[in-house]
This record gives structure tokens, C-alpha cells and sequence, in this order.
């Protein structure tokens, strides 16, 4: 599964939980053919576990989320972009290589929608000489 989020962030997942170090590499990343540790400022990071507060309950299991978050100097533009993910692998990767992807091409579109928001006023109640005029 893949995710785009907003225009500097993406979010993939799995089926199984990640290990971290076999992941946040940004060696193995290549977005739109410039490999992630050339980006300054990218990043490449596993979620977590969430436990429940004074208890050892888990109560979210992310694990197997891997969100990639490029800098706003390389926010994603619209159109048709390309996300390569080479030598990555789940829990068992570290101990038996054939459990590692070996080369992912995801191609994916972002539509930006540059459209400004509207915002209204509505005026409740009103007291004094002065007026009021709005937007």
C-alpha cells in the first residue's frame, strides 16, 4: 500500500512489521531518479508501537508503516513521479537475505490543487457607532 501525504510526504506499508535499520537508509530510496541521502533535509522513519498509558497493552501496532518526508525545497510538483526502493527487508531479513525486496518501482500522480480556501465571517451581534463591512 502507498500513501501520498500532502506534497512532502509518503507513506508506505507492508505486510509485516520492519526492521529499523534494514530501513532507514536513505541509500535505498531513489525519488524521481535522485537517491534520498542527496536530498537535504529528506528523511526515512518506521513508526512505532503505541502502548497503553500504566499498562504494557499495545494498543496501535505500526510497525510495518514506513513514512518518507522530503523538505519543502523538494515538495513534490504535480504530475507523474517515480519512488525506487532497493535491498529493504522485514524482521526476518536480518538473518536470511532472501527475505529482502531487492528493487520496488512505485509510479504514482500528484494532483495539486492550488485553488485558494474561502472564508466567511458572520456577524453575530454588534454593538457600538462603528460598522462593519466584511470580506
Amino acid at each position: 500500500m502507498f500513501e501520498q501525504n500532502g506534497l512532502t510526504q509518503d507513506q508506505a506499508a507492508a505486510i509485516e512489521g520492519f526492521k529499523q535499520y534494514l530501513i532507514e537508509d536513505g541509500n535505498k530510496y531513489v525519488f524521481d531518479g535522485i537517491r534520498l541521502t542527496n536530498i537535504p533535509g529528506a528523511n526515512v522513519a518506521v513508526q512505532g508501537i503505541t502502548q497503553g498509558v500504566g499498562n504494557d497493552v499495545i494498543t496501535e501496532d505500526n510497525r510495518y508503516k514506513v513514512t518518507i518526508t522530503l523538505p519543502t525545497t523538494h515538495a513534490l510538483t504535480s504530475g507523474t513521479h517515480v519512488l525506487q526502493v532497493s535491498n529493504v527487508g522485514e524482521w526476518a531479513a536480518s538473518t536470511d537475505s532472501a527475505n529482502r525486496l531487492l528493487t520496488q518501482t512505485i509510479n504514482f500522480n500528484v494532483n495539486v490543487d492550488n485553488t485558494a480556501p474561502t472564508a466567511y465571517l458572520t456577524r453575530k451581534s454588534f454593538k457600538g457607532k462603528n460598522s462593519f463591512n466584511g470580506f
